[in-house]
């Protein structure tokens, strides 16, 4: 093991000695900086939605790649590699021999060898905020602002372009559970929801689960999810948006799974009197 894990070290250090040599030799220009930057946040997003839905969710990330140009080549054969399940030891011979092969210069060789790099460190499952550091700890401390700047820029088009999206499902007026039983448990829960105040909302937001919430949501029909939208605070919004327009195909099981979370929760908190249940809101009235 200890052999096998010396040779793909070895890979990448011949690579890495490379790159730097040659970005020394030559001064960055704007083109090379956003590619950098482009490559940068393509990795993070890698590592970022593998710990939320698995390594087949690259394949999505890796679409926004330019194939002609050899960087972000090399960091798209990387994520067909992760999907296919690759060990690190034939990632980093593959990788390296593309590196090798194309032979690339200035900063266009910091930018394979960084794709590369974090490939394998997403292969890890690294926490995406080291991967940051290791990955541009490659950069001089200018470059590398400059490249973080461009990255969150990217960033940000992403978010809002989600957000969008997501805002378009979210107030889409339908309701995806066909099956009774599943259709049963959420049209109770979306009676209960629809009797409670703003503020037992928020009473109840606080104890689910958003993994939960996000499943619950896809099977609710528009008035209720804009009723669920309004008592969260714009980050969250914008964040739980984003994961029900990600999470639009999911099964029936996994609506239901959500819905049966919440109501559970919302029992506990009828029963020690938190929340009043529908029944009783209408005696009371």
């Amino acid at each position: 093991m200890k052999a096998e894990k010396d040779i793909w070290q070895g890979y990448l250090n011949e690579m890495r000695h490379d790159a730097i040599e040659k970005q020394r030799k030559t001064k960055p220009t704007d083109a090379d900086i956003e590619l950098l930057g482009h490559i940068i946040y393509v990795v993070k997003s890698f590592a970022e939605t593998t710990r939320i839905y698995g390594m087949l969710s690259v394949e999505e990330e890796a679409s926004c790649l330019n194939l002609e140009n050899e960087p972000e080549a090399i960091l798209y054969e990387a994520a067909e590699m992760l999907v296919d399940g690759c060990s690190l030891e034939s990632m980093a011979e593959v990788l390296s021999n593309y590196y090798w092969v194309s032979q690339p210069e200035g900063y266009a060789a910091t930018a394979a060898y960084i794709a590369i790099r974090g490939a394998l460190l997403v292969q890890q499952d690294m926490n995406p905020y080291s991967i940051m550091q290791i990955i541009s700890s490659m950069l001089p401390s200018e470059i590398r602002e400059k490249c973080v700047r461009v990255c969150e820029n990217f960033e940000a088009r992403k978010q809002k372009k989600k957000e969008e999206a997501a805002k378009i499902y979210f107030e889409t007026d339908f309701s995806r559970c066909a099956a009774p039983e599943i259709r049963e448990a959420s049209d109770w829960l979306e009676r209960e929801l629809s009797c409670m105040t703003d503020r037992e909302i928020q009473r109840l937001l606080r104890d689910v689960d958003n993994h939960y919430l996000v499943q619950a949501l896809v099977g609710m029909k528009q008035k209720t999810r804009q009723a669920i939208a309004r008592n969260m605070s714009a980050r969250l919004r914008g964040m739980i948006m984003a994961d029900c327009y990600q999470s639009a195909n999911i099964e029936d099981d996994a609506i239901a799974e959500g819905a049966i979370q919440i109501t559970e929760k919302l029992k506990v908190l009828q029963a020690c009197g938190e929340i009043m249940d529908a029944e009783s809101r209408r005696m009371k009235f």
